[in-house]
């Protein structure tokens, strides 16, 4: 698993509207980090600490799930 790529990946979806993809890059990237897996950096151009991006990465994965349950706007 690349969590940096599926973060990626799940943003790129996200943007592009396509939510099968987007939900399904947050269910593999939730399952990754509820197993202790390593968060991806969730701002590339301003690291910071792993429990910062732990906690922003499962609530946009979290966020990104509801909202795939819904249309996008």
């Amino acid at each position: 698993m690349d969590p940096q790529a599926t973060w990626q990946l799940l943003l790129d979806a996200y943007s592009d509207g396509n939510s099968h993809e987007a939900r399904e890059a947050a269910e593999n990237l939730l399952a990754w980090l509820e197993k202790r897996g390593f968060p991806p950096q969730v701002l590339p151009d301003r690291p910071m600490d792993e429990a910062w991006n732990r906690e922003l990465a499962h609530e946009v994965c979290q966020f990104v799930m509801r909202r795939c349950d819904s249309p996008f706007v």
